[in-house]
């Protein structure tokens, strides 16, 4: 992609506004917030996913508003998510990064019937990569008093070989809460088949 024009804005708009002028100086500011943790394993939370998820529309960061899909994911954060996983760019040290959480491209998809993959893996850092957008985010109860509504939230477990990790996503799944904060209906997304031996 163009940073001259990333995702219809100028670049004006980004060194005015953000003070960045390139993919890479954007990538350093992440690395940046990543060095300052005193923690090796981190999750990190952005708006966008990075590329490498797919190019399908059902892809997590898939196209879905062109016909011919592509992949949309941020040039910028995946570079600084390699960079942190390597210990390249402008870190000091290896860190590993097991879950990236995002949202932006919503669960259904524009323009036709059908839902996104809400989860996926950039293998070369081991990153699970979960797309928690999900829309909408409340719908009408599917019990109780007329006029309650369920609200969705997407919950991750995490697990390690002791506190201090290293840590792995153990699961993933959209669940539904209801007003008297019952779980109306839990949606499994990703679930790992065995513990791995960290």
């Amino acid at each position: 992609p163009d940073w001259n024009a990333l995702h219809g804005f100028p670049s004006a708009f980004y060194a005015t506004y953000f003070g960045l002028r390139s993919f890479a100086e954007s990538a350093a500011r992440i690395e940046a917030a990543a060095s300052r943790s005193a923690f090796n394993d981190l999750v990190v939370v952005a708006h966008n996913g990075p590329p490498g998820l797919g190019d399908l529309r059902t892809s997590p960061c898939g196209k879905d508003f062109d016909p011919q899909g592509g992949d949309w994911g941020d040039p910028d954060l995946g570079m600084a998510i390699h960079n942190i996983s390597n210990g390249t760019g402008s870190l000091d040290r290896k860190r590993r990064v097991p879950l990236l959480i995002f949202g932006h491209m919503h669960s259904e998809l524009k323009g036709e019937a059908g839902r996104r993959n809400m989860v996926g893996m950039l293998r070369a850092t081991g990153t699970l990569c979960v797309n928690a957008a999900v829309y909408p985010r409340w719908r009408q109860a599917t019990s109780g008093l007329e006029g309650n509504k369920d609200h969705a939230f997407t919950l991750v477990q995490l697990q390690g070989k002791s506190e201090a990790g290293p840590y792995e996503v153990s699961s993933v799944e959209t669940v539904w809460i209801a007003e008297d904060m019952t779980v109306a209906e839990r949606t499994p997304s990703y679930a790992i088949a065995s513990p791995s031996r960290l």
